[in-house]
Formats: C-alpha cells, structure tokens, sequence
C-alpha cells in the first residue's frame, strides 16, 4: 500500500479540486446569466408570483453572485498557489497554532465560495420558480436542504469549538 499522504498535502489537493469545481460552476453560470441580464424581461405565461420584472433582478443577482465567486476563487486559488508550502507544513499531523490558523482560513474559504454559489442557485431557483412554478419552488427546496448539508459539513468540520492548542 502507498504510504499515506500528508494531511497538509491532502487539504491542499481537497482545495485545489475545489477551487477547479467552482471556477467551472461559476462561469457556466455566469456566461448564461449574463446572456439573460442584457436581454429585455418577459413575462411568465403564468403568473407565479413573481413579476417578469423581479425575474430578471434575481437573474442578475445570480449573476453577480456567480462573478464574485469566481472573482473570490481566482483570488483564493492564486494564494494557495503562493502560501501552499506553508500551509501544507501548517497543516500538519499535530495539534499547533498554525494548523488552528490553516484550518479557520479554510472554513472562512469554503463557506464563502460555497455560500455564494448556493446562493446563485437560490436565485436562479427563484427565477425557475416564477417562470414554471412547482419544479421551481422543488429546486428551492432541493438548494435549501443541500445547502443546509454542505454549510453543516464545513461549520462541523472547522475549529469552532474545539480547544485551542
């Protein structure tokens, strides 16, 4: 078996597949958004409950939300890329200051990109929501609960509550 690898270098890949994942997310999402943002606003066939009006802001809204996500992960990326031997030894297998200091940037990190994202989806679930109704408030649902799930993760996973070193 090969040797297992060090944990610094572990959370280090964990976030470079992240940062990859997101940055794709984000400009697909912000590549068709945008398409609909300069476009006029039309009006649902059937009114859900939101006006075309209003339809168009959380297109833009998710827009925005999409942009500062990956204007945030380029940023992110850019200094795991510079500060990376550092946080790998950090990182390390013992309890120290320095892996306390890695591990609250992580949570910082993943809560903000993840949060803007899920929130670009919230916003694009409302958008489906006014247009088609029920499977719009059904993705809603489905992004609350993932969000939910994926937020509880990162906050269980972070230092809050633990000693300090």
């Amino acid at each position: 078996a090969p040797p297992p690898k060090h944990p610094g270098l572990r959370l280090a890949d964990f976030f470079d597949a992240m940062f990859k994942t997101i940055t794709a997310i984000s400009t697909l999402g912000a590549s068709i958004t945008f398409t609909k943002v300069v476009s006029n606003p039309t009006e649902p066939w059937v009114y859900h409950g939101i006006s075309g009006d209003d339809i168009q802001y959380y297109i833009a809204d998710a827009f925005v939300c999409f942009a500062l996500s990956l204007f945030l992960t380029t940023l992110a990326a850019s200094a795991l890329s510079y500060w990376r031997p550092q946080a790998i030894r950090y990182f390390g297998t013992e309890d120290s200051h320095h892996r306390r200091i890695v591990a609250w940037w992580a949570t910082l990190v993943s809560t903000v990109l993840v949060g803007l994202t899920v929130t670009a989806f919230i916003f694009l679930g409302l958008v489906v929501a006014g247009l088609v109704g029920t499977a719009g408030w059904l993705s809603l649902a489905l992004t609350g609960l993932m969000a939910v799930v994926v937020l509880g993760v990162i906050v269980w996973q972070s230092p809050i509550g633990s000693p300090p070193p």
